[in-house]
């Protein structure tokens, strides 16, 4: 996951998209941390998955000055430091933001998704996933799964050995979370979509974002980060 700041204060959804991840078989999650140390629930939350073995969470406080002068609290280095730290870890990467969700529509989880891609495609080393509504030639429209060892990523991989494929979006959708103020001032226009995937995993998401919250909360893990 891109840079995060100290400040960031939704717990509840980051608890609902690592939740998902791990229901749908996503391995280990690495969050780029900006701005003041957290602590209080959300730091009591990313202490639990890091406990966890689920979550690497790694400082990323940049000077201020060098922080100005960079696109996004250097968010492409950021891409391109995950690319590199999971090159011999990790056979697909998912590069995407704290509020993005990478959503299967013809599978249970992501797995077998990338898997059935791959067969289609075997020479392919980025696939791009497209959310709604796409805004045509805007690098923003999409995020990418990567071979690790086959890319330099940015949001347009630079350098890469084999295919890149759009993914068809019956298969796949990056769904984005908006803030309830930023929804407001889309609510009457067409950047609002109606997407009930998520709720054929309400109730195991639930239990599952409850024994999290229990579980931080009942051991004190307030470690700041």
């Amino acid at each position: 996951m891109s840079t995060v700041s100290g400040n960031y204060s939704n717990s509840l959804q980051f608890l609902q998209t690592m939740e998902l991840y791990r229901l749908w078989g996503v391995e280990k999650v690495v969050l780029y941390l900006s701005g003041p140390r957290v602590g209080g629930f959300f730091g009591q939350v990313l202490h639990r998955y890091a406990r966890e073995g689920f979550l690497d969470v790694l400082p990323w406080r940049l000077p201020e000055g060098i922080r100005k002068n960079i696109h996004l609290n250097g968010q492409l280095s950021v891409m391109n430091e995950c690319v590199y730290r999971s090159m011999y870890t990790s056979r697909y990467v998912l590069l995407a933001d704290v509020n993005q969700l990478l959503v299967p529509y013809q599978h249970s989880s992501l797995r077998p998704l990338v898997e059935e891609l791959q067969g289609r495609h075997p020479q392919a080393s980025v696939f791009r996933v497209y959310r709604e509504p796409m805004e045509e030639h805007d690098f923003r429209s999409y995020k990418m799964v990567v071979n690790p060892r086959l890319v330099t990523a940015m949001f347009e991989v630079l350098k890469y050995y084999g295919e890149t494929v759009d993914v068809p979006s019956s298969m796949a959708l990056i769904m984005q979370v908006k803030p309830h103020e930023e929804s407001q001032e889309d609510s009457k226009g067409k950047h609002l979509l109606l997407d009930t995937r998520i709720r054929e995993f309400e109730d195991l998401l639930k239990t599952k974002v409850n024994e999290i919250v229990k579980k931080a909360t009942e051991a004190g893990d307030g470690s700041r980060y």
